[in-house]
């Protein structure tokens, strides 16, 4: 089906729909005057429109038990209208039980169908009912009026900005949003800010540390002293009359008589093992995956279109479109018709089972191919296996004690010498203490250098030049913001309606996503009912503006409207109008000039 860019709804037919509870039938123009008091169906008209189009009433809500007559069991809605080519078309939404139907000129559509062929639902509600877009959708509607809006690029945004140009050239808007830019300089700020008080404190901290440091370097120093001739006097004691290096000769030659029995048994084990662990972790990789993944595809699409053109033409019937070419069906063709049909089904049926077979041929031959893979896998690990066993029959044992005695007294003698013990114990404490007392000078030294204060003065001023640097680039992106802002919503321009997608936070200069609307300078939630059906009305108009539809409006509440502003409207206008005591009553005209003209006034 074509695409629907415009309706004009012709009729509108109702069974048991809210209060209808038998078949009626209304007749819509250019402009329909529906009138009558409050419970006559006024409302309900509204409904059964949004109702056969998206399964929602005139709010959007989808509630089937507010739509059914409490009475019955079922529900029917026949709506015919016009497309911007003058073709008719008849769209029936019907629900028995929990039973749904939706048919387009005779033919089963689904819901997405209807929204691809004219528009989403939440657009149509925002151009049919004035305060949708605004009281239903909220800031969700902000997402649905920026997929409409053309994309403003950086570069003209930074033109119209001459005297910022020269920061925000710096700044890189394609991978970082306006919002995230000011958070993230903003963080900047307060980083520089934490940096500099701690700063202030530290360098007020090492004035004061640094006249009591020179106090305690003195006698640190002496005790250094003292700990190094204690330290001197025990390594004399502890190796003197003892050749450490042949200790260490003969230490050598005991580990090498301990290790040589077993170096060659490892070694050899290590390498079988490596090989097993190999054979063992071992994946099968299947070549077959994508063949068999892309004969299954092609056989569920072949299959789905065939079950969708099977639907089809089993409703044919002259009079109808043909569902393949739309060709008009009548007592002369209908034959060639259902033979065109009965070649495109064996022709996706033939399609469907080639895919089958390719599939079933690629499983085949991955099964071969890993039970070949498993079983050589399985052969290789027993080789090895045996192979290792084997190894562990052959080897000689070897006795070690005796070695590993002597190889302990030699290591007794190397690490404590003359020493006993406990003097090993005192100069293992001493080094320590000896370690303790430099790593404290060292502290010290440092605290009486007066480099420190100056680095500490130099951060301090570089952390100044960052929040002022910060705060350059902060005030030109609000101006960007600003500006992008301007140029974003020059084709939203109203009468008297002015949108807002951004604001930036006075108190926290926190830039946020908003949707809000002023009607007259007034923000629209302080408006009065009648204000905002009028801001409702041009914001409707906006929206068929940017999305390029020309949808019907159905204005609820006219009773307290005294005339429209100049405000372009659609082909097709609905007026919703309490009357006191009167019935139901739907009035409709066609071809009048002042629909599309300066005023439309008020109905009487």
């Amino acid at each position: 089906m074509k695409k629907i860019t415009s309706m004009k709804i012709l009729s509108l037919e109702m069974e048991n729909f809210r209060n209808h509870t038998e078949n009626e039938r209304f007749e819509l123009g250019d402009m329909t005057f529906i009138s009558g008091h409050n419970g006559t169906g006024k409302t309900t008209m509204a409904h059964a429109i949004c109702y056969v189009l998206y399964g929602v009433n005139y709010y959007g809500l989808q509630k089937i038990e507010r739509i059914i007559n409490e009475k019955a069991n079922s529900v029917k809605v026949k709506l015919e209208f016009m497309d911007q080519d003058g073709e008719v078309h008849t769209l029936i939404r019907a629900r028995k039980a929990d039973k749904g139907t939706l048919l387009l000129d005779g033919y089963s559509v689904t819901n997405e169908e209807i929204e691809q062929n004219f528009c989403d639902k939440r657009l149509f509600l925002s151009m049919f009912n004035p305060s949708y877009l605004v009281e239903t959708l909220g800031e969700k509607g902000r997402e649905l009026v920026l997929k409409y809006l053309a994309p403003i690029a950086p570069e003209t945004v930074i033109e119209k900005l001459p005297s910022f140009s020269a920061v925000l050239n710096n700044i890189s808007f394609k991978e970082n949003s306006p919002d995230l830019l000011i958070q993230s300089f903003r963080d900047g700020i307060r980083r520089a800010e934490q940096q500099i008080d701690v700063l202030s404190g530290n360098i007020q901290s090492i004035k004061e540390n640094s006249a009591t440091a020179k106090q305690k370097l003195d006698a640190l120093y002496a005790d250094k002293r003292s700990t190094e001739a204690q330290i001197q006097k025990l390594e004399l004691k502890q190796f003197e009359g003892i050749d450490v290096e042949e200790l260490s000769f003969e230490k050598d030659l005991i580990m090498d008589k301990l290790s040589e029995g077993k170096n060659a048994e490892t070694s050899e084990r290590a390498k079988l093992e490596e090989k097993l662990g190999a054979v063992l972790n071992r994946k099968y990789e299947s070549q077959f995956t994508k063949p068999i993944a892309e004969a299954k595809a092609e056989y569920d699409s072949y299959v789905k279109q065939y079950n969708s053109l099977l639907e089809r033409c089993k409703k044919v019937k002259v009079g109808m479109k043909c569902p393949t070419c739309f060709t008009e069906i009548t007592e002369s063709n209908i034959g060639s018709v259902q033979g065109e049909m009965k070649k495109s089904l064996k022709e996706l049926l033939d399609l469907a089972n080639g895919a089958a077979a390719r599939g079933r041929e690629a499983v085949e031959l991955d099964n071969k191919s890993k039970a070949t893979f498993e079983q050589n896998k399985k052969d290789d690990a027993e080789k090895l296996k045996q192979q290792i066993a084997e190894l562990e029959q052959g080897t000689a044992k070897v006795d070690a004690s005796s070695l590993r005695r002597e190889l302990e007294e030699v290591g007794h003698k190397i690490t404590y010498g003359n020493l006993s013990e406990a003097e090993v114990s005192q100069l293992n404490d001493l080094k320590a203490t000896l370690v303790g007392i430099a790593a404290e000078i060292k502290t010290l030294e440092e605290m009486c250098d007066d480099k420190k204060i100056k680095d500490a003065i130099n951060q301090q001023a570089s952390f100044e030049e960052q929040i002022e640097q910060n705060t350059i680039k902060i005030n030109a992106v609000k101006e960007y913001i600003s500006k992008r802002t301007e140029l974003m919503t020059a084709s939203l321009k109203m009468p008297n309606v002015t949108i807002r997608l951004e604001e930036v936070f006075r108190t926290t200069g926190e830039v946020k996503n908003v949707f809000k609307f002023d009607y007259k300078g007034r923000d629209y939630n302080t408006l009065s009912l009648s204000e905002k059906t009028l801001a409702g009305v041009e914001i409707a108009a906006m929206v068929r503006k940017i999305c390029s539809i020309d949808c019907p409006i159905c204005v609820d509440n006219t009773e307290s409207i005294a005339a429209f502003n100049n405000v372009p409207m659609p082909t097709q206008t609905i007026l919703l109008k309490f009357i006191k005591g009167q019935p139901l009553t739907v009035q409709s005209r066609n071809n009048l000039q002042v629909v599309n003209g300066a005023e439309l006034k008020k109905a009487s």
